[in-house]
């Protein structure tokens, strides 16, 4: 348990400052509109809670799909999920020569 307990902040820090550094990395691509399609939580697959919310979007009239993954290190994901649900709009950038790599803006 120790060491599960010990892996939490380093994934926690690892997932953040990856998605901060993709995020600055696309703020000159474009942004379109998205619909959130499903939010779940695996189970046991990481160290720290993680929310899962998959996403699809529209690049001149073709359809894409996205992910975000969301690490929790102290609070609890639910109120996330609930900010979530299927349904929900939300703004991804994507990138122009490769329009199915997004970034979520959550």
């Amino acid at each position: 348990m120790a060491l599960v307990d010990q892996g939490v902040p380093i994934e926690w820090l690892y997932r953040t400052l990856a998605h901060r550094m993709l995020r600055a990395r696309s703020r000159n691509w474009p942004a379109a509109g998205a619909i959130v399609t499903r939010t779940h939580r695996p189970k046991n697959k990481c160290a720290c809670d993680l929310v899962i919310i998959h996403y699809r979007y529209f690049v001149a009239g073709q359809k894409y799909r996205g992910i975000h993954k969301e690490p929790f290190m102290i609070a609890r994901p639910g109120s996330f999920m609930r900010q979530y649900p299927p349904g929900k709009e939300i703004s991804v950038r994507y990138n122009p020569n490769a329009p199915s790599h997004s970034v979520a803006l959550l």
